[in-house]
């Protein structure tokens, strides 16, 4: 009893849900886009082909007159529009196209057969109306909700989250008898509604689920494919666009990634030329404070005797000059050095050492470079 009562409240939970959904999706623009979208789709097929596929939706109305079941054309309320049914057998010809799967066959019912109820609701409790109905049935009628057969229609939202309800209830007493009988005749019903004036009805289906006839309906059947198709073009184009959206943020991080080895090209290249330009100042300022080397060399040919001979001359960065060679007298040479405008402080480095085969003696002179700047500069 208790996996049972939890399988109804479950059934009618999601029948809550559904009715919900239904009611939001009745009064959008959903039916009306799917409506034009399917007239444009249809419109350039041919005639033929327009019939076979989506034939005209069709109802046939099985209507009692006294203790017999007649068809009647949709609105139909003269005598002389109905057929009689006769058993299955001997049907006529008229009363055998209401088999046609695109036809659906609604028993109506005169209203004073049956209650209708028209109520407010709360919009929040919409998905209970299953559950909450029978309380609702044994509160507004004298019947038990095992007595009955009902339905409810959602009609339009109303202010202050509240939504226009009417409840439909047939007791089943009324209703056996001629569920009995279209089967007696051979008619699977789709439907009973109660009338409503003398051409339309409600739009309510009283007919039990057992009931109900398996017939199919090619418009539904359309409409459903339809939906699918539409959910499945949409699918392909989201996926359409997450690939086109890969597609350019691929090309976007490689254009990136370009753009940054470029940067970084630029940027060894404006590190390389910063160096090269402090090389090149650095060489510009050496220049300007120390003499040119023609210069330096034809001061040196000019001033040391021809006796004395320069093996090996050297400047170094620092601005220090070494003198390595042969004289007869390399102390003298100190004071020649010393009147020198690009030489300052020139002394021997080390001991002099006398050449056996020249008669010389070789000496090595250390002193440093004068800046141009300098007092004593010729």
């Amino acid at each position: 009893m208790i996996e049972g009562s939890r399988v109804r409240a479950g059934l009618g939970a999601a029948q809550g849900w559904v009715t919900m959904l239904a009611m939001r999706w009745r009064h959008s623009r959903g039916p009306a886009l799917l409506h034009a979208w399917r007239r444009h789709l249809v419109a350039p097929l041919p005639v033929a082909l327009r019939r076979r596929f989506l034939p005209p939706s069709r109802e046939a109305w099985i209507v009692p007159v006294e203790d017999q079941l007649t068809i009647c054309a949709p609105g139909s309320a003269h005598p002389s529009d109905q057929v009689r049914i006769v058993p299955t057998s001997t049907r006529d010809v008229d009363a055998t196209s209401i088999d046609a799967p695109d036809v659906r066959r609604i028993l109506i019912l005169p209203e004073s057969s049956g209650l209708r109820r028209r109520l407010l609701w709360p919009a929040a409790a919409v998905r209970q109306l299953s559950s909450a109905m029978p309380l609702q049935i044994e509160h507004l009628t004298p019947f038990t909700p095992e007595q009955v057969v009902w339905d409810v229609q959602v009609r339009e939202p109303m202010p202050a989250g509240k939504v226009a309800i009417e409840l439909a209830v047939l007791p089943r007493s009324a209703l056996t008898p001629w569920l009995e009988r279209a089967r007696a005749d051979g008619i699977g019903l789709d439907g009973v509604d109660f009338a409503l004036g003398a051409t339309s009805r409600h739009g309510f289906n009283l007919l039990p689920h057992l009931e109900r006839a398996c017939a199919t309906n090619p418009r539904a059947r359309i409409d459903r494919s339809l939906g699918f198709l539409a959910i499945g073009l949409a699918l392909a184009v989201g996926i359409e666009l997450h690939h086109a959206v890969d597609h350019r943020l691929a090309l976007s991080e490689a254009r990136l990634h370009r753009l940054e080895s470029h940067a970084a090209q630029i940027r060894r290249t404006e590190h390389a030329l910063v160096t090269q330009q402090a090389a090149l100042q650095a060489l510009r300022q050496r220049l300007h404070r120390q003499p040119r080397m023609d210069v330096l060399l034809n001061d040196l040919s000019h001033r040391l005797p021809r006796s004395t001979w320069i093996e090996h001359l050297s400047i170094h960065d620092s601005g220090r000059i070494t003198l390595q060679g042969e004289s007869p007298d390399p102390p003298a040479l100190i004071d020649v050095l010393k009147a020198s405008p690009y030489l300052r402080h020139p002394s021997l480095e080390g001991t002099v050492q006398p050449d056996a085969q020249t008669g010389k003696e070789r000496f090595l002179i250390v002193a440093a470079l004068r800046a141009l700047a300098e007092p004593g500069h010729a």
